[in-house]
């Protein structure tokens, strides 16, 4: 009995040591796992961050690209603006300088009766 009973303890002791044991390892292997999953949310919330600071700065390029779009369109339709005056000028140009030669030419046959007629009349 007593023999028997010293050995049943002896065993159940064991087994109570070796769950201990068990329960020790499971305990290191939860605080591991607690720790890479502490890890991984960081890296998570680092990522995000990351994610919503670039699509922050998307978004200040697109507003910078939509008003430099707006101002080369403003640009354009200035320069369309100076162009067509300025073409308007040189053809007006064109025309007063075509006008202008038959003037000259006038003005120079005008010149040579006038010399023509003075010469003639301080000759008499």
């Amino acid at each position: 009995g007593l023999a028997k009973q010293g050995e049943e303890y002896a065993k159940l002791k064991l087994q109570v040591v070796s769950l201990k044991e068990q329960m020790d390892r499971k305990d290191q292997e939860m605080d591991s796992m607690r720790g890479v999953a502490q890890t991984e949310r960081h890296a998570k919330e680092e990522t995000q961050r990351k994610l919503s600071c670039s699509q922050e700065r998307t978004d200040r390029v697109e507003k910078e690209a939509d008003g430099l779009r707006s101002e080369i369109s403003r640009l354009t339709k200035s320069n369309e603006e100076y162009n067509s005056l300025l073409n308007s000028m040189s053809t007006q140009h064109s025309k007063s300088s075509s006008e202008a030669i038959p003037l000259r030419l006038q003005v120079k046959r005008l010149e040579q009766e006038l010399a023509a007629v003075t010469t003639h009349s301080n000759y008499l």
